[in-house]
């Protein structure tokens, strides 16, 4: 194993936080800090200079630009400049790169706390990102992939990535079915609109579903459970809320309850917060309790209805609550990578300067993305789909996909969308990059 020695200015969370990540991406490598320039010195390995030392002795292998930017407080963070240089994508301070600055800035989310314009739905916006020109490129990875190589040239050693390319597949449901049990009331008004409209269509298939006559457009889950390897497969249930956006079934539904029991002995059912919990601490622990006691278990992962987020509190929130593993972080109006990598890593709480017990597993697309917000037609959504899973395979990263039971029904808006379903699960199986 490669020792990776790094002289810094201090030891603080952040320089640590910063380098915890880069060992985690590496194999046969161990970074270790140091804070004093003689015990830096008498090391064996790879010694990379990080500090405002200027006049050390030739044995330095590599330099990295410091700056005082690192450990400038939250509120005074400066906002970087962005550059391609020979496709290597670096934020810049002052025009010059500095690389652990890089890498919390992205990974830790400065931009996140820092003055934005909230999109409807108060999220932060694609349209504010400082990546939103470069999203579908993994900057963070590229870095780590040109250190490497800097390592591997400068010493004898065969320094790799850490980890082989994996998947997932989260289905979030938030519709149980699209007609079946659902009050009288509800049924009634359904029948009437769709009359009153002249949705033909709508009338005949809600009257065939309800007379059993054909399967519920929104009950795929059969389809998804053969399709995706039970290891592989998440189902985020929408378990509560009161807004607009909630419309699930109730948990107090036996057919319900039937649907989630059945749904866990395939895969994995994972609370889906709803529109409100996002910042609303009661608000998500009733909904977390709730089905946590359909599940008769402990409930270890999260993903937020509408992807909302709201730094710091989503992510205490969960903490709070024990949960282990978020799956929010990505753009619903863009593909890509949000954070700056394909590999998961733990949230860092930049308001109270330390690292969290928390998984960042960023998703890299949604069904909804695809279709609604970037207007891809399916043979498009398709190439785009091809497109980032052969960056994430090249960079040996984790492919976390988002998708709908309801965009399964193959009917009406989602008429198409069936076929690229199958499209990513043969996709994501595939280990070697498909040239």
């Amino acid at each position: 194993m490669i020792q990776i020695h790094v002289l810094v200015p201090e030891i603080h969370p952040r320089i640590q936080y910063v380098t915890d990540w880069i060992q985690s991406s590496l194999q046969n490598a161990q970074v270790i800090l140091h804070d004093e320039v003689s015990n830096f010195l008498n090391t064996e390995g790879v010694r990379i200079n990080y500090s405002n030392c200027k006049e050390l002795p030739a044995k330095v292998h590599i330099h990295w630009n410091f700056s005082s930017v690192l450990l400038s407080p939250l509120d005074d963070f400066p906002k970087p400049d962005i550059e391609n240089n020979d496709g290597i994508i670096q934020l810049k301070w002052n025009k010059v790169f500095d690389l652990p600055s890089a890498i919390f800035y992205c990974l830790a989310r400065v931009e996140e706390y820092q003055k934005f314009t909230k999109d409807a739905h108060g999220r932060f916006p694609f349209s504010e990102s400082i990546l939103q020109n470069y999203i579908e490129i993994p900057i963070l990875d590229q870095y780590i992939e040109k250190l490497i190589q800097q390592i591997n040239s400068t010493v004898d050693s065969e320094v790799r990535l850490n980890s082989a390319y994996d998947f997932s597949l989260g289905i979030d449901i938030d519709y149980s079915w699209k007609y079946l049990y659902k009050p009288s009331w509800k049924q009634f008004g359904g029948f009437v609109k769709d009359f009153l409209f002249l949705k033909i269509h709508s009338w005949t298939q809600r009257m065939m579903t309800l007379l059993g006559s054909i399967k519920d457009p929104y009950d795929q889950y059969d389809t998804i459970i053969q399709l995706v390897p039970s290891s592989k497969l998440q189902f985020f249930f929408l378990s509560g809320g009161k807004t607009k956006q909630d419309t699930n079934h109730s948990l107090k539904l036996q057919e319900t309850q039937a649907l989630i029991q059945k749904l866990n002995r395939a895969a994995t059912v994972q609370l889906h917060p709803s529109y409100s919990a996002s910042d609303n601490f009661k608000v998500l622990k009733e909904e977390f309790l709730s089905l946590s006691s359909v599940l008769n278990k402990k409930i270890d992962s999260s993903r937020f209805h509408f992807l909302k987020l709201s730094f710091p509190n989503s992510y205490r929130n969960l903490i709070n609550l024990g949960i282990l593993s978020d799956y929010s972080m990505v753009y619903a109006e863009h593909v890509g990578f949000r954070s700056g990598t394909c590999r998961p890593f733990y949230w860092y709480d930049a308001m109270l300067d330390q690292p969290s017990s928390l998984k960042i597993v960023c998703p890299v697309l949604m069904d909804r993305t695809l279709k609604d917000y970037m207007k891809l037609n399916p043979e498009e959504a398709r190439s785009k789909i091809k497109s980032i899973l052969s960056t994430i395979k090249h960079y040996q990263g984790h492919a976390h996909i988002i998708w709908h039971n309801s965009s399964l029904s193959n009917d009406g808006e989602w008429e198409g969308w069936t076929d690229v379903f199958y499209f990513i699960t043969q996709e994501l199986s595939q280990k070697e990059i498909k040239k």
